[in-house]
């Protein structure tokens, strides 16, 4: 459960379809949000009410049941964000649904979800625009894993980009034959794209970047706009 009745669902606030989050637990412990289990995926089922200013429930009209349930059953994992602390993000893919009312059509609709991760996600995401100098990124996780970010390469004037932490010491990324284009480095999955959707794998070295928990010290050598971007996963 969730204690906010607000929230945003593939970037659309729950206001915009007249729904709120509900529980029906009344004691005073309850199992809040997603459990950490050691696990790479799990499911998680919420409540959700028809009603007007969280006051007084609604008629679920065949419109307003269908045009809900087209947002939250999904084919693919959205981004889940309760106001109970808008900082965190959980990736949700609804799965299933079951519809519990009275004669009149008024009551709630329970969604069984199926959950990207046991973590929350905190995004980040850091322009450097004067690569001479060595700079700071920051893996905010509370997790001791290396995280492998995206990384954008842009206005890049050198026929050569080099990237190295130096907080890890590993073998620094390197990319040759560049041109003006834009890139696209995703060092989890290991592509290189430019703005065309060229790749460019083989021009590179392969040697992906990673980020410690806490502050990296990162140094650029060539000329580029430098963009870091992150999910970072937390336990919340």
């Amino acid at each position: 459960m969730f204690y906010s009745g607000d929230f945003y669902f593939d970037k659309k606030h729950s206001s915009e379809y007249g729904i709120y989050q509900v529980t029906e637990n009344n004691d005073i412990l309850n199992e809040y949000g997603i459990s950490y289990k050691g696990e790479e995926d799990g499911e998680i089922t919420l409540s959700f009410c028809y009603a007007n200013n969280f006051e007084e429930a609604q008629v679920w009209e065949s419109e307003v049941l269908e045009s809900v349930l087209s947002w939250l059953i999904t084919d693919d994992y959205k981004e889940f964000i309760s106001e109970d602390n808008e900082g965190i993000i959980y990736f949700l893919k609804g799965e299933s649904y079951t519809k519990r009312f009275t004669y009149e059509m008024k009551g709630i609709i329970d969604v069984t979800f199926k959950t990207l991760s046991q973590y929350g996600y905190k995004y980040y995401t850091k322009k450097i625009t004067n690569t001479d100098e060595e700079f700071k990124v920051l893996n905010d996780s509370n997790i001791n894993k290396p995280y492998k970010p995206i990384i954008e390469l842009k206005n890049i004037s050198s026929d050569s980009i080099k990237i190295s932490n130096l907080t890890t010491l590993k073998s620094p990324f390197i990319i040759n034959n560049l041109s003006n284009k834009d890139i696209v480095i995703d060092n989890t999955i290991g592509t290189i794209v430019d703005i065309d959707g060229n790749n460019l794998i083989m021009n590179s070295n392969r040697k992906w970047i990673e980020l410690v928990k806490g502050y990296n010290s990162i140094l650029v050598e060539g000329d580029c706009d430098i963009v870091f971007k992150a999910y970072y996963p937390v336990m919340v």
